[in-house]
């Protein structure tokens, strides 16, 4: 079976003292919670695919990349019959900046929130996220 490659964001903004997590409502294929993830296209390293993805799902283009995390999300995709492997990132944005869902041709997500990662562990969908989620609070810890 094909696996596909591609990426997942933890993406964190300080706002007012407290660390807030990004998570974003998805609406395409099913619903539910998710961090920000997308496919690495052919030729494209991981760095730039993160780099694309940040901007198309949602506006940005201005991020710190704090650090490559020591986990790959995987998961077998129903809808392209295939496996996935998504290397997962850190990333740190000004709590200033605007969220943009609809630069992507097709609406993927309809809302997002800024909420505390123990929130944030509640709400997304799959346990494969959650424990993405879960690594990026050990590496923010040890930072």
């Amino acid at each position: 079976m094909k696996t596909l490659k591609g990426i997942v964001a933890v993406i964190f903004r300080e706002n007012e003292g407290a660390l807030e997590f990004l998570i974003l409502h998805r609406i395409l294929n099913w619903s539910g919670w998710e961090l920000l993830k997308g496919s690495t296209d052919e030729g494209e390293s991981t760095e730039d695919a993160l780099k694309r993805e940040v901007f198309e799902e949602i506006g940005l283009k201005d991020f710190a990349l704090v650090k490559k995390l020591p986990i790959t999300l995987r998961f077998h995709d129903a809808i392209r019959k295939c496996n996935r492997e998504m290397q997962a990132f850190l990333l740190k944005v000004d709590a200033s900046q605007k969220i943009v869902l609809d630069k992507d041709e097709v609406l993927e997500h309809d809302a997002f929130e800024w909420i505390v990662a123990e929130t944030a562990l509640k709400k997304l969908t799959y346990a494969g996220q959650r424990n993405v989620l879960k690594t990026a609070l050990t590496a923010l810890k040890k930072s």
